[in-house]
Order: structure tokens, then C-alpha cells, then sequence
């Protein structure tokens, strides 16, 4: 290899922190609990920084991404409904459900939550006749994750393989909303307790059932927005330069990452310091001809095989042949 990565994710996460004005930025919060190191070779092309290599967690006791470590890759499916105005996004895969169980909740005795679980689950048993710890992850499928829009207001999203199922589950925990396709949560952090992390920020959130998807959002204009998009089809998978960028990303993984440059300026804007928003932004720097970044880790054993990439934008043929005329202006 003619070039090596290596990042050591808490040590990176203080890094970016000296571009910020902030204390305690929270758009690096997640980097203090990924206590991992990578290690990754440059496969370089004319348009993009290809790197594969491999990622070891430091700590596999208090970090979710361990829970990820026992699971078999699997598809990526989650991509192909984002919003055309998605800034980033987080999925993951599970392949067992009584491997993730186990481990979540372990991982909740050492956050000391265990207790607040228990009492919450019991508390809606009595309350809506519901065994959550029974019914619940046989009606989830294998996917789900959160994502952020160019807004900034973020949607969290579950794929189900059983949408009647679980529909009617969440419906017996939820209130109407008096819309016929938005319902809010009766109780508190259920979806974290059962799911984890991505669904920290959701306290008592709307959600819709979509074909075989729930959507969580903790704004319901941001809610029925989605459901308009998706109704219309209006996705970002669907725009010419999104197909050239996911071309060379591999499907299959347990944990996705991805950032789109143009729909994430509100969020790197409110980020940066004012210098440090200005130096990126500069011709020299060049950052605006960068259409997007991905880092996909999937398991192997006791570590993650681990794919980053980076695209420039790439030179449509034709330029009016975009599939979304809103995509080009975000450049």
C-alpha cells in the first residue's frame, strides 16, 4: 500500500473538538463511547480515497458497537428510503436478536439503567396488558438506525418483517394523534431500552408505520414531511449522483455510516468556529468538490473489517439528467 489510516476514534473526536467554539459539542458526543482503533491501507482512484482494513474496540464492556461483534453482515436495504435532504445517517444490522438482547442488556446493567428498565417494562405490562420482552424483537426485522436531515431534526427508522404485527404492539403503547398515520409513544424510552443507542434522543416521540417501516421523530412537521417524501418516492438513492457514489460501497455490514457534504452544512456550520467554517470552505481547501463519506464496519470475529470512502463529485454527462433537480442545488 502506498499510504496508510490509522484513527484511534476517542483521541479524533478531541481532534475535531480544537475546530469547534463549543465545551462539549454534541456532534462528537458519540466518539467518546467508541473506544476502537483502526487500521487501514489507501486503495487511491483519480476520483475518490478508497481504505479497507481492519477496527479493534479498546473495550467491549461499556461500547454498543460491540454488540454488533457476534452478528453476521447483512444487507443494507435502510439507504434506498432516505430523504433527497438526508445529511447523514447510522444503520445497523442484526442478524440475532438473542445475541443483541443479551448483550444490550448488559450493557445497560453497566450504565446502571437495568432498574429503570424494569420498572418502565412493568409498568406498561400493567398499564396496556403487554409482555414487550416477549412480543417486541420478533416483529422487528434485521434493520434500524437513525439519520439526520439537512434541517437538522433527525428520524429514526426500524425495518420490520412483520408490519401488522408490530404495528398493533405499538399501537396498544401509543396514543392517536388524531391524524389516521401518526401516533405518539405513551412511555418513556422504550425504543432504547429494547433497541439501544440510536433511540436515545426519542423520549416519547410521533411515529408512522410505512409499508414495512417505522419512522420515530420527535417532531410530527418533520414526521409528516418524511411521509410525503416517501410518498412521492422523493429519495435520495434515487439521484444520479448518489447511484455513482453507493457504486463503490459494499452492501453488506453490520454498522453504516454516512455523510452527505451538501445536505450537511447547517450541521458543519453550527459545529465549527466561525475561522474554522471559513478556512474549510475556502477554495484552498476544496472541501465543496467532495460529495460524500462513508465508513462501514462488519464483523469478523473479535474485530470489525472496516471500508472508508470519499468521493468527489463526480462530472454528470449530461447535467440535466440529474433525477433530482434539488440534489445540484445543494452542491
Amino acid at each position: 500500500s502506498i499510504a496508510n489510516l490509522y484513527i484511534n476514534f476517542t483521541n479524533f473526536g478531541k481532534l475535531l473538538n480544537n475546530f469547534s467554539d463549543k465545551k462539549n459539542p454534541i456532534e462528537t458526543a458519540s466518539l467518546k463511547n467508541f473506544s476502537a482503533v483502526s487500521s487501514l491501507n489507501i486503495n487511491y482512484q483519480n476520483n475518490a480515497f478508497m481504505f479497507s482494513g481492519t477496527t479493534a474496540l479498546n473495550n467491549n464492556k461499556k461500547g454498543y458497537a460491540a454488540l454488533f461483534l457476534n452478528q453476521n453482515p447483512g444487507k443494507n436495504t435502510l439507504s434506498e428510503i432516505l430523504p433527497y435532504d438526508a445529511a447523514s445517517y447510522i444503520f445497523y444490522y442484526v442478524s440475532d436478536f438473542e445475541k443483541f438482547r443479551t448483550g444490550l442488556n448488559t450493557l445497560l446493567s453497566a450504565r446502571k439503567e437495568t432498574d429503570k428498565k424494569s420498572k418502565q417494562v412493568q409498568n406498561v405490562s400493567q398499564k396496556h396488558s403487554i409482555n414487550l420482552d416477549k412480543e417486541l424483537y420478533p416483529a422487528i426485522g434485521n434493520e434500524f438506525g437513525l439519520m439526520q436531515l439537512a434541517s437538522r431534526d433527525k428520524l429514526g427508522v426500524i425495518k420490520t418483517n412483520k408490519s401488522n404485527r408490530l404495528s398493533f404492539i405499538f399501537s396498544t403503547i401509543s396514543s392517536s394523534t388524531g391524524e389516521t398515520n401518526i401516533r405518539k409513544f405513551n412511555d418513556s424510552d422504550l425504543l432504547y431500552y429494547y433497541l439501544g443507542d440510536p433511540f436515545k434522543e426519542f423520549k416519547r416521540p410521533f411515529y408512522s408505520v410505512i409499508e414495512n417501516h417505522i419512522i420515530i421523530s420527535n417532531n410530527i412537521i418533520t414526521l409528516r414531511r418524511f411521509l410525503k417524501n416517501y410518498e412521492t418516492q422523493n429519495f435520495l438513492s434515487r439521484t444520479d449522483k448518489n447511484v455513482y457514489f453507493q457504486q463503490y460501497l459494499s452492501n453488506q455490514g453490520n454498522i453504516f455510516y454516512f455523510i452527505h457534504n451538501g445536505n450537511s452544512k447547517s450541521n458543519i456550520r453550527t459545529f465549527l468556529s466561525r475561522s474554522a467554517f471559513k478556512n474549510m470552505t475556502s477554495d484552498n481547501f476544496d472541501w465543496k468538490n467532495i460529495y460524500g463519506l462513508s465508513v462501514q464496519f462488519s464483523a469478523d470475529k473479535d474485530k470489525f473489517f472496516t471500508n472508508l470512502y470519499m468521493s468527489k463529485m463526480p462530472k454528470p454527462v449530461d447535467e440535466k439528467a440529474e433525477s433530482l433537480a434539488l440534489d445540484s442545488l445543494l452542491n
